[in-house]
């Protein structure tokens, strides 16, 4: 019996009643699944034989074996010791009118159903782990559960702890994937035990072969280390990904790339899958979408399945990628319009609505320029394929959906901060002719965040993120005040003294406010990228403009080319870097200051405390380097490290090796406040303005050279030993990101809406997800036959 089969049969006997019609849909993808596979297979392994088989559902991926001690796996745990702090929005919430809370219980509903998507998009098993889960919180209260998990499965404390935990870490993350660093996260329980508890729990006497099958599907991958491929996010050899097949290898998303440039493609709400027959490789692009048939544009070609030849490959554009999800989104789009503030924000759900049934990201685009024109609500919203961390080529978007109320009050500083912002903007060390020709205001506001579905919260957000829109429409900035908060609580000194934490202690809260507003507004929100236009001009004076290093003819993006296509794996970190740059060096001017109000005799204090904050976040970043692959798994993380090495470089910080109170290696970094104005000034103004330069000219291969050598920590003689043991340090004293515990909207029958709160706590966490998604059973069921049907993909 195939694999596909056998599971089909399985789930005939094992799914409650209201799944027969999954059963049924499993049934038909069975023969076209199983051909599939099996085409793939034969590929993958150079062999055309049609007798190979259908590989087992989440088959073992092909990867280095290295078997892997206790003691190197404690880094893949979530740490007993993480907060789970509580999202603040009640205050918020309870000031809204009864149109505006049901307006913010649609948008609520859209982001979380569509937050499904981002399990599908972590790992191939994350839908599997996640089924588990809620169904083994669903069917006991969590101390009857504790209390079969220590009478039948030989629990300690600490395991039943673990175990909540790696569950809030699944939940929090959305998969089994931290959404800050793509490192695995692994039960730091026994398997033998959770698999008993699993076959003991109420879950699996409601339903024990569906817990039984879950668990083989799931079970070996969500403890396997020694893989070493599985222990990270990435393409072929090195890690693991849905958004290509897993027999894409760098070479592929090239090959790609190439063709969505000349069809001037933009592929952020798509996937790649690549099959192999004999010596012809096709590569499906698959957009998201409700609809999974239909004629939609992309670029210069449509979504309707024809073969396109390009370069000796076949490629195929097609729909209907997470269409259940897509659906439920499209529904709760559509309702949110009903109730939605003015006509503005009715054609920007519109516009979304027609996007996700679609898969058009024409659409898409025209909602998010209807939201950069909608000033200043009350209820601010956004949703879609956003950021492009994950993708290992640096172009697909993570689905993400947040719905939050603005707070006038903080709201109106910001838009100070807009006002200068022009002014501002003209002190940064490039020419003005590397800067947008008209200064597009943007809105800025500080939101109280009441629902964010994705894999982690950032703490400000400046989007949408199409170039065409940044570029010649705008923008808009939001800081989300009560994730800021909840970031703040219970921060641990690290490697700075007691008189340096005193002093970021004092002045904290401000820091990170005048940190995020510049990165947001005057870091992503500047500079110019040099185009090459349809009609065969430039969107810059091409014959008077040059580069302002080497005094040569600018180079620039070509027709169908985009920031995010050209710079592709380095896109994220150059553009982080750049915008944590921009706050470092703008954090110098009064003006800037001023618009929080800062006593001017605390500017010094609190410009040392910008500085220092960015130093010091530069060795925190250091875990998020892995040392086996030589290279960063964070964005963030390489590019605060980079500025960390300018600083340093520049004379201006010096960091030692020292011996700590607990008498184990410790890292303390000093920082000279009064070299800051000075060498420090010049030292990030020459970085930054290189990275602008490189940026606006296309200059990918020169940005690449100079990120390695500013973010190198192994390749880095005379230094590497150091640079060695500075990781070594920073490893054993990572201090675990909080995993935050949101609340939930809910409408009753006679529509009412209230908002419920949680605990902080993993029962509140677990509790949260539980109610979330009670009554949307079918989307976790959906879950499943998503992963079934692109399992083929996986396992190779």
């Amino acid at each position: 019996m195939s694999a596909v089969s056998w599971f089909v049969h399985r789930l005939q006997s094992s799914f409650r009643p209201c799944s027969l019609a999954l059963v049924a849909r499993l049934q038909q993808l069975t023969a076209r699944v199983c051909i599939r596979n099996a085409t793939q297979v034969a590929g993958a392994t150079g062999t055309s034989s049609t007798h190979i088989g259908v590989t087992r559902v989440l088959a073992p991926y092909p990867g280095r074996m290295v078997a892997m001690d206790e003691e190197a796996r404690k880094q893949f745990y979530v740490p007993l010791t993480t907060k789970t702090p509580a999202l603040d929005c009640s205050k918020a919430f309870d000031l809204l009118s009864d149109k505006e809370k049901a307006y913010v219980y649609h948008w609520s509903q859209a982001s979380w159903h569509g937050g499904l998507i981002t399990v599908l998009q972590t790992s191939p098993e994350s839908a599997a782990i996640f089924i588990l889960l809620q169904n083994l919180f669903r069917y006991n209260k969590l101390d009857e559960l504790e209390k079969l998990a220590k009478d039948k499965a030989s629990f300690s404390d600490a395991d039943w702890l673990a175990l909540k935990f790696y569950a809030s870490g699944v939940y929090h993350n959305m998969g089994n994937y931290v959404g800050f660093g793509d490192t695995k996260l692994v039960p730091q329980v026994d398997k033998k035990k959770l698999h008993q508890l699993v076959l003991a729990s109420g879950a699996a006497e409601k339903n024990k072969k569906l817990m039984t099958e879950v668990w083989e599907i799931c079970g070996d991958r969500m403890y396997d280390l020694d893989n070493a491929r599985l222990r990270q996010l990435g393409l072929k050899p090195e890690g693991v990904t849905t958004y290509f097949s897993s027999n894409c290898e760098v070479k592929d998303a090239e090959v790609v790339k190439q063709f969505l440039v000349e069809y001037e493609i933009e592929p952020y709400n798509s996937r790649v899958f690549k099959t192999v027959d004999g010596d012809k490789t096709k590569y499906e692009i698959r957009h998201a979408s409700a609809d999974k048939s239909g004629s939609v544009e992309a670029g210069k070609v449509k979504m309707n399945g024809e073969h396109i030849e390009h370069k000796g490959n076949t490629f195929v554009l097609t729909n209907g990628d997470y269409a259940p999800f897509m659906a439920e989104m499209v529904t709760s789009m559509k309702e949110a319009a009903k109730v939605s503030a003015n006509d503005t924000e009715k054609k920007m759900l519109e516009s979304y609505a027609e996007s996700f049934q679609t898969g058009s990201l024409e659409a898409h685009k025209k909602g998010s320029l209807h939201w950069v024109h909608n000033k200043k609500p009350v209820v601010e919203g956004y949703i879609g394929f956003i950021e492009t961390y994950r993708d290992p080529s640096g172009q697909r978007g993570e689905f993400e959906g947040f719905v939050a109320v603005v707070d006038k009050a903080k709201s109106a500083r910001l838009n100070q901060l807009v006002e200068t912002a022009e002014t501002i903007i003209s002190q940064l060390p490039w020419p003005k002719e590397y800067e947008k020709d008209k200064y597009l205001r943007p809105d800025y506001s500080e939101l109280t965040v009441i629902s964010f579905a994705s894999s982690g919260v950032p703490i400000g957000i400046n989007i949408p993120n199409y170039d065409t829109i940044r570029q010649n429409e705008g923008f808009k900035n939001v800081s989300l005040g009560n994730i800021i908060s909840a970031a703040l609580r219970s921060r641990p000194p690290q490697f700075i003294s007691q008189e340096d934490h005193d002093l970021m202690t004092k002045h904290e809260t401000v820091v990170l406010e005048v940190q995020v507003a510049i990165h947001e507004l005057l870091g992503h929100g500047s500079g110019k990228l040099f185009q090459k236009q349809k009609d065969g001009g430039f969107n810059f004076d091409y014959e008077n403009v040059k580069d302002f290093e080497s005094g040569d003819v600018c180079s620039y993006y070509e027709v169908g080319e985009s920031y995010d296509s050209v710079f592709g794996p380095l896109a994220s970190t150059y553009e982080e870097c750049r915008a944590e740059t921009v706050a470092v060096y703008l954090s110098l001017l009064p003006e800037v200051l001023n618009v929080w109000s800062i006593p001017e005799k605390d500017h010094a204090d609190v410009i040392y405390c910008v500085w220092l904050a960015m130093a010091v976040s530069g060795l925190k970043s250091l875990p998020y380097y892995i040392m086996e692959q030589e290279k960063w798994g964070q964005a963030h993380a390489q590019g605060r490290f980079a500025i960390l090495r300018v600083m340093e470089e520049a004379g201006i910080v010096k960091v030692s090796q020292i011996t700590g109170q607990d008498g184990k290696p410790d890292l303390l970094l000093s920082l000279d406040r009064n070299q800051i104005p000075t060498e420090g000034k010049k030292a990030i103004g020459t970085f930054l303005g290189r990275l602008q330069l490189y940026k606006s000219t296309a200059n990918r291969e020169q940005a690449f050279e100079m990120m390695t050598e500013y973010s190198a920590v192994c390749n880095m003689p005379p230094k590497s030993e150091e640079m060695i043991a500075w990781h070594k340090v920073a490893v054993a004293r990572k201090v675990p990101r909080n995993l935050l515990v949101q609340p939930n909207v809910i409408m009753d029958k006679g529509g009412k809406v209230t908002l419920k709160t949680y605990p902080a706590t993993t029962d509140g966490m677990i509790a949260s997800f539980q109610d979330r998604y009670e009554k949307v059973q079918h989307l976790e069921e959906a879950l499943l036959e998503c992963a079934l049907q692109d399992a083929p993909h996986f396992s190779m």
